[in-house]
């Protein structure tokens, strides 16, 4: 009773910071972040839910990627395919698509 009356219960405020503090701290893509939340038993409503309500989602999104990108590159020689391949499966480990890194992979080419 305590836990529910302190609101600890409630899937979709659970949903919520959860999507933040990943958004956030461990710039994840919305697929793995999709994924946790369903392992975690929460239902696909919550999940759409929450992703709806959260403001300048895809910004945030190619934000986080562009950072992984900027920061990580370095370890990467991306001239060499070997490399390049090892990089893009990292970012899609962390939860975004193939289109969306070979975007901003190509953007991120043509800003240095």
């Amino acid at each position: 009773q305590r836990l529910s009356k302190s609101d600890y219960l409630n899937d979709e405020e659970f949903a919520k910071v959860f999507v933040r503090e990943k958004l956030r701290l461990k710039q994840w893509g919305f697929f793995r972040i999709k994924m946790e939340l369903k392992k975690r038993w929460l239902t696909d409503e919550i999940i759409e839910k929450v992703f709806n309500n959260i403001e300048d989602l895809e910004k945030i999104e190619k934000e986080n990627l562009l950072n992984l990108i900027e920061k990580s590159a370095q370890k990467y020689d991306l001239m060499d395919a070997k490399e390049k391949q090892r990089f893009i499966h990292w970012l899609q480990r962390r939860g975004y698509s193939m289109n969306e890194i070979l975007e901003n992979l190509k953007e991120f080419s043509t800003n240095d």
